[in-house]
């Protein structure tokens, strides 16, 4: 892979490390940020917008385009109002879920199911829970990289813009520089670099500050 040339791994003069690295996992996994939505958008406009689907929709996306971010902020606010969750989440090593096609008969209306990473189910289990969910009113709400024939309640995407607030939220330390000394070139090829996957970037950037903490220190 073609090295991306940038001024984000500076070669000398290290920043204080005053809150370790701040790309570590504990600062960049779902739920530890807010989801960035774009202006005109917000968690209760796209609360209001689930609503008005009838509970029942597909936040659609990339991988490490904020989607399971974006998904717990949904979850704290359900939890919060008391609702009915039932929620599970799903990747390459976890593919069952933790309740049965028959137990979604036996749930009552008021019941909302969140399933993160709804394509990791086999194409029968998909269509049922979104048949049975339709015909009970159970609601329904699923995160995926691929339309599963929902509605669209948010369209994730990645942005150098994006990168940049995220980039300015979490390294309050500056270790990487000014932010805004940083050009949108070198953030798209950051992007590039690993496919507009964000969570991978940010998977570098710690990488790159534990480099530069393992560089001798520089009088100035």
């Amino acid at each position: 892979m073609e090295a991306v040339s940038c001024r984000l791994l500076p070669a000398y003069n290290h920043v204080m490390n005053v809150h370790g690295n701040p790309f570590s996992s504990k600062y960049i996994r779902p739920g530890a940020n807010e989801y960035l939505f774009e202006e005109s958008e917000s968690i209760q406009e796209a609360l209001a917008r689930f609503e008005r689907l009838d509970r029942r929709a597909q936040i659609i996306g990339p991988h490490g385009t904020g989607k399971s971010t974006l998904l717990c902020k949904i979850l704290n606010h359900f939890e919060v109002a008391n609702a009915n969750i039932l929620s599970v989440k799903l990747n390459s090593s976890k593919t069952r879920l933790s309740f049965s096609i028959r137990d979604l008969l036996r749930m009552q209306q008021e019941t909302t199911i969140i399933i993160d990473g709804f394509e990791q189910l086999p194409a029968w289990k998909r269509f049922a829970i979104r048949k049975i969910a339709s015909a009970r009113r159970l609601g329904l709400l699923i995160t995926t990289h691929e339309d599963q024939g929902m509605a669209t309640l948010v369209s994730t995407a990645s942005s150098p813009q994006m990168l940049r607030a995220i980039i300015r939220r979490l390294d309050r330390d500056q270790r990487l520089g000014p932010i805004d000394e940083i050009s949108e070139r070198e953030l798209c090829q950051l992007l590039d670099s690993c496919h507009g996957n964000v969570r991978e970037v940010l998977f570098r950037l710690y990488d790159r500050v534990q480099a530069m903490d393992a560089l001798p220190m520089v009088a100035e």
